[in-house]
């Protein structure tokens, strides 16, 4: 699997594209290009090909502001109301391992069409808390913002 990674200068944003081919990528005005051994490629379209195209933000693990573990109960995404997408919940200890849990869709709260929450469950505890959000069979991507709630240790909801 070849992987590319690419630093927006402007925004400081890393990108991540792997199985792509191309030593490089390349905005020219809006358009956006792959450069390899052969040649200069526009990349545009929904798929690759036929094959649908699989994107993801990841938040990075931070402590949420307490030092000390916590849980995280809930979580909310805001997105546009047609983007589809799984929310995946990181969480890591002072040692640096981590693990990935799945978050549970709630019911939409209010009348914010963008706004989705998801249960996060009670049993795991730790220091630091991050978010990874993958869309669907392909479909676009578009955030807004990611909430964790965090609770601090020894108090349940």
């Amino acid at each position: 699997m070849s992987e590319l990674y690419v630093l927006n200068c402007i925004s400081l944003g890393p990108s991540e594209y792997r199985d792509l081919g191309f030593v490089a990528i390349t905005n020219v005005g809006d358009r956006l290009f792959g450069i390899d051994a052969s040649g200069m490629f526009e990349l545009n379209g929904s798929d690759d090909d036929g094959t649908p195209i699989s994107a993801w933000v990841t938040t990075g693990l931070a402590n949420l502001g307490q030092p000390t573990p916590k849980r995280v109960a809930s979580a909310s995404v805001r997105a546009d109301p047609d983007t589809a997408f799984d929310l995946h919940i990181l969480s890591g200890g002072r040692d640096g391992s981590y693990e990935q849990h799945t978050a549970e869709p709630s019911a939409r709260m209010g009348t914010d069409p963008q706004l989705r929450t998801f249960a996060c469950g009670r049993g795991v505890r730790a220091v630091y808390w991050g978010a990874t959000i993958a869309n669907k069979n392909g479909a676009p991507l578009s955030l807004y913002n990611v909430n964790l709630a965090p609770v601090g240790a020894g108090i349940d909801r």
